[in-house]
């Protein structure tokens, strides 16, 4: 499993989070993230788990990318749940800034 997966499974699962009522209203009230519509986090969310997917399977292959994947699903989806239960005011934060070093680290 790379950090790559890691990273943009907690940015996939901390958007598909948002897109709920419950965590969005708790994270992301009076800030400028609440004025988008929530339609658009789980747009999102989708869009990156699935780039996470490809990701894991072209570097790994494609069953050991696809349980690679799955865990690091499992482990960000984790990751979420925890930032939620105990500062879900940063959840936003730090999904955009996993996302970026994702990204960069990908892009290496």
């Amino acid at each position: 499993m790379s950090a790559v997966t890691l990273l943009a499974a907690f940015s996939g699962m901390a958007a598909l989070a948002l897109r709920m009522n419950v965590h969005h209203r708790l994270a992301l009230e009076n800030t400028a993230g609440s004025r988008l519509p929530r339609g658009v986090w789980g747009v999102a969310g989708w869009c990156v788990i699935t780039a996470t997917l490809g990701h894991a399977v072209l570097g790994s292959g494609g069953w050991i990318g696809t349980v690679s994947w799955i865990a690091g699903l499992a482990v960000g989806g984790f990751a979420v749940a925890l930032v939620l239960a105990f500062r879900p005011r940063v959840l936003l934060l730090t999904a955009s800034g996993t996302l970026l070093i994702a990204v960069f680290l990908a892009a290496r």
